[in-house]
């Protein structure tokens, strides 16, 4: 009787922690251990009753308040400073609303820990006791501490590999003496185990021995080890191919002599398999030869046709927008000839085109796997490409037309996590206006729609440019990512070859990163974008160059290219058309919540934020800012996650302007 604090079950639950025994202990010592459970909770000046009948026993409780510690004093500390380890350590107890015994124990054992990370092998602490401060509902936790001597660590030797004992985590030892911590010989044991795996030893057994002279310690390691493990020996090729056999071995980096790794096998066979050179590949591990620890690799690699076509073609819808419209369906149609291996260097040969209503590509490329000794990618590639930008509402001709030609030298190198690729090449590129648009001569007008230089329509302009990009990716799956982050860099820069009568030459920054945070069930994607053109002026810039916001993968609120500054057309019937202007300066930021619904069907919230300024990213005020707010559907597909989005505008601004847009496509937003 008289519990607030404890449940009767939960005093209950303690009592009977005796057992049948319980029954025969006298009252006043079961009241002793519920005393010690108030206690343990912070109620130091609890006080219980009993007393006891023929077939039954009282417990009258009186749990009085409970007290906080608000300060604690750590006595028999010598060369250590006190208040430090009540300060690092005892925090957590000091700002607790009130004392739990848990945490108590929870400050002395990170104490304890401290002293033995210092050298002080014998440290002991005697029990706690707590104290009244005079305030109320306070108390003060007093811990005694026997700190014991100091161990100081003189040397460390490993015997038999001597070789070992000048690198971490040794290397801090030698010469000097440093505290003998008891986590030095758990981390020691675990560095020179995975040192001797990586030569090749296997069954290591560790014994340390410690030499005591007074405070000072020399550590010596006695390791005793098998014969090596399995290496790589030779590399074997079978098969059809007629790929030299330096440049096979250059592909697989596999040096004869190191450690049999199977996960190294499986690198070296993802590296061959991408040159698409062989049409069948296998790489495995033969039997040692003569009882030696050297395994031979053993490649079998069938060639593939030298030559091979591939055709494509298909139907598709441009565009569903009230503001504009393609011809509805379209052509999709297009095919790629390869040339595998032409000049015996792992090297390709291959030549695309592709042609739709609204865009037409023609390419040519010439891959090799390396430049010299270097391991980077090289492509060298020739390109011819056109895009129709939509017109506007009942017109079925493109409001311009954009042509892009010229040739370029591409170097790619991969790391484990991280890709790096320069593109520099040379490139004309030309906007043409039609010429009719609802029956009247729109050039100008649209270029004013535009916010571009009219001395640059319909003028072909060469460009020599560079382009260098890094990408720093440790996702956990590229297509469906549930951790990790994506890092993409990017800068380029455009230089005209000849004078226009206006500057054309800019240089582009752009920046992206996405983190994507587990929280079961459901998966937190987060993107940041921003980028700036450094140019004078936006309207000499070319419209395919400008940053744009709005679509499937930025602003889903917004039709794709469509946020604002939007420019103004005027059809026959005097109604306003907008017009994408783009700019020189973007900021975009994206968040998504992803959670499971049912099977293979998963369920998306979001909120798309943004701003583009045609002139710095400092100009972007509050009111330029975009934003949608919306949710989706996704469908898990073998090729990707067919994806429903809708989303609503904040303030559309204008009332002839939607106030939300849909979408349906493949794969994630970012």
């Amino acid at each position: 009787m008289g519990n607030n604090f404890f449940s009767k079950q939960e005093l209950l639950k303690e009592i009977l922690l005796f057992g049948r025994s319980a029954w025969l202990l006298p009252a006043h010592m079961l009241a002793q251990e519920l005393v010690s459970k108030y206690q343990k909770k912070g109620f130091c000046n609890v006080a219980i009753d009993s007393k006891e009948e023929s077939d039954r026993s009282f417990f009258l409780i009186y749990e009085g308040p409970r007290f906080a510690i608000k300060e604690v004093k750590v006595e028999g500390v010598t060369g250590i400073d006190a208040n430090m380890l009540v300060k690092k350590y005892c925090s957590p107890l000091t700002k607790a609303r009130y004392f739990d015994e848990l945490t108590a124990k929870k400050c002395i054992d990170d104490i304890v820990s401290y002293y033995l990370s210092q050298g002080f092998w014998e440290v002991k602490t005697s029990n706690y006791s707590i104290v009244p401060t005079g305030q109320k509902d306070s108390a003060r936790l007093i811990l005694r501490v026997t700190q014991g001597p100091q161990l100081m660590l003189n040397s460390v030797a490993i015997e038999p590999f001597k070789h070992l004992e000048e690198k971490a985590p040794f290397a801090q030892v030698s010469g000097k003496s440093v505290p003998f911590s008891f986590y030095h010989l758990k981390e020691q044991r675990s560095w020179i185990n995975a040192q001797l795996e990586k030569e090749g030893y296997s069954s290591i057994q560790l014994d340390p021995e410690i030499k005591r002279d007074g405070n000072t310690v020399d550590l010596v390691w006695h390791a005793k080890v098998s014969t090596k493990n399995n290496i790589f020996g030779k590399v074997v090729i079978q098969g059809a191919s007629t790929l030299p056999y330096e440049y096979i071995m250059r592909e697989l980096s596999l040096q004869q002599g190191d450690v049999l790794d199977p996960k190294k096998l499986r690198t070296a066979h993802q590296k061959l398999k991408q040159l698409e050179l062989f049409d069948a590949l296998v790489v495995s591990q033969g039997k040692p030869v003569f009882q030696t620890p050297e395994q031979p690799i053993l490649i079998k690699a069938i060639k593939d046709d030298p030559f091979e076509v591939r055709l494509r073609g298909g139907m598709g819808l441009l565009q569903l927008n009230k503001q504009y419209t393609f011809a509805g369906l379209t052509y999709k149609a297009g095919g790629s000839l390869l040339w595998k291996n032409p000049f015996n260097y792992a090297d390709n040969m291959r030549f695309d085109a592709d042609f739709s209503w609204s865009e037409r590509s023609v390419v040519a490329q010439y891959c090799r796997p390396w430049l010299w000794n270097i391991p980077a990618r090289t492509i060298f590639e020739v390109y011819d490409m056109h895009y129709k930008q939509p017109g506007i509402l009942q017109n079925q001709k493109s409001l311009y037309e954009l042509t892009q030609q010229g040739f370029l030298v591409s170097l790619n190198r991969r790391w484990p996590f991280v890709e790096t690729a320069a593109n520099l090449g040379v490139e004309w590129m030309e906007t043409t206006v039609c010429e009719k648009l609802c029956g009247y001569d729109v050039n100008p007008a649209v270029a004013r729609a535009l916010n571009f230089e009219p001395r640059l329509v319909d003028r072909k302009i060469p460009f020599v440019y560079c382009e260098p990009t890094i990408f720093i990716d440790y996702l956990d799956n590229k297509v469906q990512p549930t951790y990790g982050s994506l890092s993409v860099a990017t800068l380029k820069g455009m230089f005209p070859l000849k004078s226009m009568g206006v500057q054309t030459y800019f240089i582009k920054l752009q920046f992206e990163q996405s983190l994507y945070i587990p929280v079961m069930p459901c998966v937190v994607a987060v993107r940041f974008r921003v980028g700036h053109i450094f140019h004078h002026q936006l309207s000499s810039i070319m419209p395919s160059e400008r940053f744009y916001l709005g679509g499937a993968n930025s602003i889903r609120s917004y039709q794709t290219d469509m946020a604002p500054p939007l420019g103004e057309l005027m059809d026959l019937n005097s109604k306003r058309r907008f017009v994408p202007q783009g700019g020189k300066s973007m900021l975009n930021i994206n968040t998504e919540i992803r959670f499971p619904l049912y099977q293979m069907l998963g369920g998306v919230l979001f909120q798309d934020l943004g701003a583009l300024s045609s002139n710095r990213l400092a100009d972007i005020t509050a009111k330029d800012v975009v934003a949608g707010t919306g949710f989706g559907l996704r469908y898990n597909t073998p090729i990707g996650p067919l994806r429903f989005d809708i989303a609503w505008k904040w303030n559309r601004g204008d009332k002839d302007i939607a106030s939300y847009a849909w979408f349906i496509t493949f794969g994630n937003a970012f």
